[in-house]
């Protein structure tokens, strides 16, 4: 019979691969954490009754891209808001004016 003692390692040793295997989860399958809020494993998995299948790593692809997009405009906005400032050009004529 286990002791006090035993119970508590074995709820650590449960807990740490319930931690392992939530890790292993993230890194194989991320298209699972894109999923739609309230949408549970069975339905991701199977649809509901079938009818609706997940298209899976497709969508999550094309989220990632249109987020990468999104972050590029941004990049681009701040640049050109650099480069069109005074200050910069009065820097640039008198680096090369040097």
């Amino acid at each position: 019979m286990f002791s006090a003692f035993g119970w508590v390692l074995f709820g650590f040793a449960v807990w740490g691969l319930c931690i392992v295997m939530h890790a292993i989860q993230k890194r194989f399958t991320p298209e699972w954490n894109s999923g739609e809020p309230g949408q549970n494993w069975w339905d991701f998995m199977w649809g509901e009754d079938n009818k609706k299948q997940h298209s899976g790593g497709a969508e999550h692809k094309v989220n990632a891209k249109d987020r990468e997009i999104n972050e590029l405009k941004k990049r681009v906005e701040i640049l050109e808001a650099i480069v069109t400032d005074r200050r910069y050009q009065f820097d640039e004529e008198l680096r090369n004016s040097r």
